[in-house]
């Protein structure tokens, strides 16, 4: 999931958000059917499940593409100096 430059970098944090938001949209779609709908709340168990299961798959790639990026940079610091033209993202 490692990014070269920048804007694959951006292009994957927005990405990312975008399924937690899904993901929190969901949530939010099952949890008003089980407290308003008709049928039981207990059938709505195993979607409110996948939902979060969804989400910690997505935390869990956010925050691995974070370390990917850090130790990038510091490897790309160490190789070429620290030129800023290799370190845009950190201005975003």
């Amino acid at each position: 999931m490692q990014r070269n430059n920048p804007e694959e970098f951006v292009v994957s944090i927005d990405d990312a958000a975008l399924e937690i938001e899904r993901g929190i949209n969901a949530a939010i779609a099952i949890y008003t059917a089980m407290m308003e709908g008709p049928f039981n709340p207990d059938e709505f168990m195993d979607g409110m499940y996948f939902v979060l299961a969804r989400l910690e798959k997505c935390n869990k790639d956010l925050r691995q593409l974070v370390k990917d990026k850090k130790s990038q940079s510091s490897v790309c610091k160490a190789e070429c100096g620290g030129h800023e033209s290799c370190h845009d993202v950190q201005k975003i």
